[in-house]
């Protein structure tokens, strides 16, 4: 499953992911069997900062995210720093941007980052509803917040869709005062696929909404959401496991990819968000049964029980709430052969499918045409946090003493597809 960075925890309190579907022809790809083609792939290390033993400029706080621009420069979000460290492709650091603070440029809750390839980039801040954006020097270029439409708007998996535009999903779109949808109407179901204009700032137009399936049924926990201005209270809904979710790749040429159902198809969407053609493989999901339930019941209680002792997350300190859930949580009769999607510079989709509890991800590479490139076998190599230029990838890891640090290097092919 994919982590769960500070932005997902957050729009997972606040609505839960959903599934889709759609219309367009398929492409599976020509002679695909279903049987993989093991990838004997590498990473390079070109550079790496921050870890346990930094004591600069790469001391990292909480990274939020990383991106690329056209030079390979790579633009790190500290969070906890409240600012942006470019860094180039020698690993030498060129500026910073960004500081604490409600005023222009200033970042006060920075959740996410999306950089373009002209340099230019967009944070996300949950404190000014909206986005920060900076121009291709660091220097604010105006906020995009929809603070005065009395709206939250939280956005994941941002991608640049060319110009001042980019594609997200739209986690959830709130009245301040509690009533959803814009002017207090209730909204259609279903997550959608956004796109921002920055030049204009207006609220994100709907691409492409998502099909919803039927809710959890069982009781909500209410629990307080921390915050840096205080907390607020929202109610969890009940735990679905495998409930298949969207997610969102970025592509050249303003088109985007979505991820939305159980089974493996990958609809290319134009800037229209008319479905172009859907990408596939030729792969049955796995069956759900007794075993998997208390494998992932075991999983999720560990790895909340894990992180007791270590810098509260969103519900503060109290874990009693989302061990009750873990307890009664029910489960999506399948798993979802696609749990999470990528893009690299190049087109290429990165496809992590979705394993058993326990087990390492494969992951697929298809071109956006369908082509079956590839299949990296689980552990091999993780999906990078962002691709860049010439082969660049960053991956955002923690080192052996549990400190943040941020590597970048290149994918080297070591050998063809085995036939």
């Amino acid at each position: 499953m994919k982590p769960m960075t500070g932005s997902a925890i957050v729009v997972g309190i606040l609505t839960a992911f959903v599934t889709a579907c759609g219309g367009g022809g398929a492409s599976a790809t020509a002679g695909d069997d279903g049987g993989d083609r093991e990838l004997s792939w590498a990473r390079e290390v070109v550079w790496e900062a921050g870890g346990f033993e930094a004591t600069d400029w790469d001391v990292f706080g909480s990274v939020a995210g990383v991106g690329f621009d056209g030079d390979g420069n790579l633009h790190i979000l500290d969070r906890q720093a409240f600012k942006v460290t470019v860094v180039g492709p020698d690993g030498e650091p060129i500026r910073t941007y960004g500081a604490q603070g409600e005023g222009p440029g200033e970042l006060n809750s920075p959740m996410s980052i999306v950089v373009f390839r002209d340099g230019s980039s967009a944070v996300q801040d949950l404190n000014k509803f909206g986005l920060v954006t900076y121009d291709p020097y660091g220097e604010w270029a105006g906020d995009v917040s929809w603070r005065s439409e009395g709206m939250m708007i939280l956005l994941t998996d941002m991608a640049p869709a060319g110009g001042r535009t980019l594609f997200a999903e739209r986690s959830t779109m709130m009245r301040l005062g509690g009533s959803s949808g814009a002017d207090g109407e209730e909204e259609p179901p279903g997550d959608p696929v956004v796109r921002v204009d920055l030049a204009t700032g207006d609220l994100p137009e709907v691409l492409f909404r998502a099909w919803e399936p039927p809710e959890v049924e069982g009781r909500s926990e209410q629990v307080t959401l921390a915050t840096s201005s205080g907390g607020f209270t929202a109610n969890l809904r009940p735990i679905r496991a495998f409930t298949p979710g969207m997610d969102v790749a970025g592509l050249s040429g303003g088109r985007v990819a979505v991820v939305d159902s159980t089974t493996y198809a990958i609809r290319v969407l134009d800037a229209s968000g008319t479905v172009q053609h859907v990408v596939s493989r030729p792969i049955e999901p796995i069956e759900v049964t007794e075993a998997i339930q208390n494998a992932e019941r075991d999983r999720r209680m560990r790895d909340l029980l894990e992180d007791e002792g270590g810098a509260p997350g969103p519900f503060g300190d109290d874990n009693e709430a989302q061990i009750r859930r873990i307890e009664q949580m029910s489960f999506w009769p399948e798993i979802p052969i696609v749990d999470a999607l990528a893009a690299d510079w190049d087109d290429r989709l990165w496809v992590t499918r979705g394993v058993e509890p326990g087990e390492e991800p494969p992951i697929d590479i298809l071109t956006i045409d369908g082509d079956y490139v590839g299949t990296l076998p689980g552990g091999a190599i993780e999906v990078p946090s962002a691709f860049g230029p010439n082969g660049l990838a960053a991956w955002i890891e923690r080192d052996e003493f549990d400190a943040q640090r941020v590597v970048v290097g290149r994918i080297v092919e070591t050998n063809s597809p085995a036939g």
